[in-house]
């Protein structure tokens, strides 16, 4: 789990508030110890309360008597309508001017062109973010299909106002951009500001260190990318580099850089109470204290560390965030840091304690570094080698996948078809191993090497029998079904953390890669749909359900060593059980 930090509790039983069970807070009453979510928060200079010890410390007055405590509710628009969709209307608003009016007025006179700026008409700068090519309606279906991907998590992460200076600044960036590379040409389109969301986006995902999120989304965007780059179009790349330096600029503008926290020293939550001290102030997240975050409430950030509370760090490593305790001794501890006994989650310094000076087994550099994705990759190759070296097509047909083949008996073919790929296509092996790279990579640190290799190979052969039942007489080869099982056990697992947001963006890119593949001939659309529902259930079966927990309620003590914590799923997780 130490490749989400931010995940609740480091692969303990998520708490819940007790007066929302379907919200998970790690943030604790100061006064008497309940869980309570952003909702029920209420800053004092003490501490932060429960509405319950609000009333009772303010004579019975409710929560919403006070500013401070107060949330204003606003009409049901304000609560749900975002901007993202105000940009969009506007986008197609405009685009039907540009079939209403003739002779291309609306984009002639809305296009970036940089000597018509530079003779006063500074409006172009913007105005050319909401026109789009006039022949081309896909130019708008796809721009505005991203804009809602990007558009509504990041509003929600970082509020309106914020977003929309972001948007709109990623914009004016993008023309800047070709004003420098390619000042001679005539631009339109959203995707100056689209590409300043992505920046944005990764900006975020770093800031919160969500490192492994933030790499499968930049590989997932870079193949994008290059592969439009390297294709011949109409696409100015001058205009998307400079809107991606703006969002991370504008974005890094909001966000200051946070110093890194030190450990915090342990306090009991009831020590203010008795007057005898006063509770650390929470740690300072974007310049504000406490529960805003943006400008919103961290309720936006449910898996956030601590809701607004100073998050723990490990004992051993202060720049990882933390939740597990060391059974014997009550420190933090990270994944790196944990071993596992029969009584317990132990740290280093009491492991050689019990075992007597013997520290924790390391294993070799080549135990360590490398993934079973390197050997699946390898493989692939491989077998592509011999797909060129043996003649006649031999390993083709030996391995690719057969309905009446495989109804003859030979049922090897549901497993070797995910090995074999198109003799005469290169590229179908490159991007599935860029694929496989991209997630396997990821998710064997998740789930464990052997964990990892079992969802594959479930996705491997549940796509061999969807091909089996759904497209009978037509082969299929390729590792695509695998990749696409990669992707359902993405998905799964970022739904099991609670990670709604980055698992509906995740969901609609790989939803936009799937139905361009649509209009592509000779895929096996059967192949992907059972990889993909095959890593799914695989992932399931492998990582049981987690119950909803019980409200947490204060210890008086710290946890015995006898007293092993609680197993569950997200700590088997780790790969070290």
């Amino acid at each position: 789990m130490e490749n989400f930090p931010n995940y609740a509790g480091y692969g303990q039983t998520p708490t819940v508030c007790v007066n929302h069970p379907n919200r998970v807070s790690y943030a604790q009453c100061k006064r008497c110890s309940r869980t309570v979510c952003g909702e029920c928060q209420v800053a004092l200079d003490v501490g932060m309360v429960c509405p319950d010890c609000y009333r009772e410390l303010t004579g019975g007055s409710s929560k919403g008597s006070k500013a401070q405590g107060s949330k204003a509710r606003g009409s049901f628009l304000a609560r749900h309508w975002h901007i993202t969709y105000t940009l969009i209307l506007m986008n197609v608003a405009m685009y039907g001017l540009q079939q209403i009016i003739p002779n291309e007025w609306v984009v002639r006179h809305g296009n970036i062109w940089w000597p018509y700026v530079q003779h006063g008409e500074y409006y172009r700068v913007i105005s050319y973010g909401f026109l789009h090519m006039q022949n081309d309606p896909m130019h708008l279906v796809w721009n505005m299909i991203n804009l809602f991907i990007y558009g509504v998590s990041l509003e929600r992460m970082m509020g309106r106002w914020k977003f929309l200076v972001v948007y709109l600044g990623s914009i004016v960036f993008g023309a800047f951009g070709v004003y420098v590379l390619a000042p001679g040409t005539s631009v339109v389109g959203a995707s100056g500001g689209l590409f300043g969301l992505m920046g944005s986006f990764l900006t975020l995902l770093i800031i919160r260190k969500q490192k492994d999120t933030a790499r499968v989304f930049v590989m997932i965007t870079a193949p994008n990318i290059i592969y439009s780059i390297m294709t011949p179009s109409n696409i100015s790349h001058a205009c998307h580099a400079g809107g991606f330096v703006g969002g991370v600029l504008l974005t890094l503008l909001f966000v200051p850089l946070v110093d890194k926290p030190e450990p915090p020293q342990q306090q009991s939550p009831q020590q203010w109470q008795n007057g005898s001290t006063k509770p650390e102030n929470t740690w300072k997240i974007f310049g504000k204290s406490g529960t805003k975050i943006f400008g919103g409430s961290v309720e936006n950030f449910p898996n956030y560390a601590g809701y607004g509370q100073s998050p723990t760090v490990c004992a051993n490593h202060p720049d990882r965030v933390s939740y597990t305790q060391c059974g014997r001794c009550g420190r933090i501890i990270c994944g790196e840091c944990q071993t596992a006994q029969d009584a317990g989650i132990v740290c280093p310094d009491c492991y050689r304690e019990l075992t007597g000076g013997r520290s924790k087994a390391k294993g070799s550099f080549l135990a360590r570094h490398w993934h079973i994705t390197y050997t699946i990759i390898l493989i692939n190759v491989v077998v592509y080698g011999l797909q060129q070296i043996i003649p006649f097509r031999w390993v083709y047909n030996l391995g690719m996948m057969s309905g009446p083949r495989v109804h003859s008996g030979e049922y090897y073919r549901l497993i070797t078809h995910g090995f074999v790929h198109s003799q005469n296509d290169p590229m179908h092996l490159v991007w599935n191993m860029i694929y496989l790279f991209i997630f396997g990579v990821s998710l064997e640190r998740m789930m464990g090497r052997w964990k990892f290799l079992f969802v594959y190979m479930a996705a491997t052969v549940s796509a061999g029998l969807s091909v089996y039942i759904f497209a009978y007489y037509r082969g299929a080869v390729g590792a695509s079904g695998g990749v696409y099982g990669l992707y359902g056990a993405f998905f799964v697992i970022l739904l099991l953390r609670r990670q709604k947001d980055t698992a509906r963006l995740f969901m609609l890119l790989i939803g936009i890669g799937v139905v361009q593949n649509l209009f592509i001939p000779h895929i096996s659309h059967a192949g992907h749909f059972g990889g993909l529902v095959g890593g799914a259930l695989a992932t399931l079966l492998i990582i049981p359900f987690v119950k909803k927990p019980e409200s947490s309620k204060p210890e008086s003590s710290k946890p015995e060593f006898s007293s092993p914590p609680p197993q569950s799923p997200q700590r088997w997780l780790n790969g070290r059980y």
